[in-house]
């Protein structure tokens, strides 16, 4: 009897020292890992899209520095969504690096209809935009806002595909027709974003698409969400009294890419929980030559209110196809940090690129670089 005892205190000891050996060697190895990701002031935000799913390619942006994970609503869906989500807290659990949660409402944004396989938009031609569903082409197609036809005016531009297609309202039916120029022709595919620049849209600001978003967001207990298309102080304040509703304490952040944001921007910075320079809408609402001034203006209310400012927009553009940066998008990303931003953020760079795991590592050392600069 007592030799059993003897040998049950024996195995006890060992198992206990097993699961002592076990836990300093996942520290040590947890501890190894966080050695190559010196401790960075600056949030990199990554958006998620099929070139991170393969397996792996998270992981090493978790490593290589990613703090956030960004989930686009406007594509995909939320069973999509959830995987990503789910996969980023596995892999946030399994390295003992915190990765939050930001989840992108898609907002009011105008699209175009289906189109016709290798439809080009001819310069100098004429176009009809019909809020009528039907495959479009060269002559004629469709777009998603229905009230579009009464509130554009003759001589006003729509443009298309990031401002890479621009027409010219030549006359409207105020019912279901706009006839337009095309200034800036080239090939045109479906579901791609529609502007008007200067345009009072009745566009509300809140979708029902973004009421269902949200919801998700708030049960994935989502770190930020972000509203699109920002206008007034009373856009900010519903989609707070939202998420307070839900019982979420996610932080709001403010994306700044209508003019009529730019016109009331210190009221919507001092009301918002954070702000983003969404460059890439902005600057065909207001001209590009504008943005890197309303940039400034923004990370200095950003200072004067306390509220963190993301950049972003096309920061890493060229690494969508190479594996290394031009020196202007280098000075980019520390102009930015050196103006005073909390986060800096790619989008297509990481969804569709072929090098999302260096541009995360560009990002860092830069941002490491610019910091340590900072210090001295």
């Amino acid at each position: 009897m007592g030799k059993r005892r003897f040998e049950i205190s024996v195995f006890s000891i060992q198992r206990y020292m097993n699961m002592i050996l076990y836990s300093l060697m996942k520290l040590a190895k947890t501890t190894l890992i966080k050695k190559h990701i010196p401790q960075r002031k600056t949030d990199i935000i990554a958006t998620l899209g099929y070139s991170t799913e393969p397996d792996g390619i998270l992981e090493q942006m978790i490593l290589h520095g990613m703090t956030i994970a960004r989930i686009n609503m406007s594509h995909s869906n939320h069973e999509e969504h959830h995987k990503k989500i789910m996969n980023v807290r596995a892999l946030s659990k399994k390295l003992g690096i915190p990765v939050k949660i930001l989840v992108d409402l898609s907002g009011p944004k105008i699209r175009l209809g289906f189109m016709e396989d290798n439809t080009v938009l001819a310069e100098g031609s004429t176009v009809t935009i019909t809020t009528k569903p039907c495959l479009g082409n060269a002559k004629r197609f469709s777009i998603s806002y229905k009230k579009l036809p009464q509130e554009v005016r003759k001589g006003q531009y729509i443009l298309l595909i990031d401002g890479k297609r621009k027409l010219q309202v030549i006359s409207t039916n105020k019912s279901d027709e706009i006839v337009c120029k095309v200034i800036t022709g080239g090939l045109t595919t479906s579901r791609r974003g529609v502007n008007v620049p200067g345009a009072e849209l009745g566009l509300p600001a809140i979708t029902a698409k973004d009421k269902l978003d949200m919801q998700f967001g708030v049960d994935h207990n989502a770190d930020y969400i972000a509203l699109s298309f920002v206008r007034s102080v009373k856009d900010v304040k519903q989609a707070k009294m939202l998420l307070k509703t839900k019982g979420s304490s996610a932080k709001l952040v403010s994306k700044i890419e209508t003019l009529e944001a730019i016109n009331r921007l210190e009221d919507i910075v001092k009301e918002s929980d954070m702000v983003m320079v969404a460059r890439g809408d902005l600057a065909m609402e207001i001209g590009y030559e504008n943005v890197p001034v309303e940039q400034k203006r923004m990370l200095d209310y950003g200072k004067k209110y306390n509220k963190p400012v993301i950049i972003a927009t096309q920061m890493l553009d060229s690494m969508e196809k190479f594996p290394t940066p031009t020196r202007a998008e280098v000075s980019d990303i520390a102009g930015s940090i050196y103006g005073g931003a909390s986060a800096i953020m790619v989008s297509s760079e990481t969804t569709e690129g072929l090098h999302p795991i260096e541009v995360i590592e560009v990002m860092n050392k830069v941002s490491l670089a610019v910091e340590k600069s900072m210090e001295n």
